[in-house]
């Protein structure tokens, strides 16, 4: 994804996308096991000061719930 010209879109199941999140930072696949993510909700990935970062995360305020 890092290697995309543009934005890239991903869904999957919660388990993959903790792992992703935790080697988008740079950390290690356990520490997927430490990241919060409820069905249904929308996070962003993307740059901050040149580095991988966590723009959005868990974010469930479209279900209005």
């Amino acid at each position: 994804m890092r290697a995309a010209d543009r934005d890239v879109l991903a869904f999957a199941h919660g388990h993959i996308l903790r792992v992703l999140c935790a080697r988008w930072i740079g950390e290690d696949v356990s520490f997927a096991a430490r990241i919060k993510l409820s069905p249904a909700s929308l996070s962003v990935l993307g740059w901050a000061y040149g580095a991988p970062a966590v723009e959005r995360w868990n974010d469930t305020g479209h279900l209005g719930t």
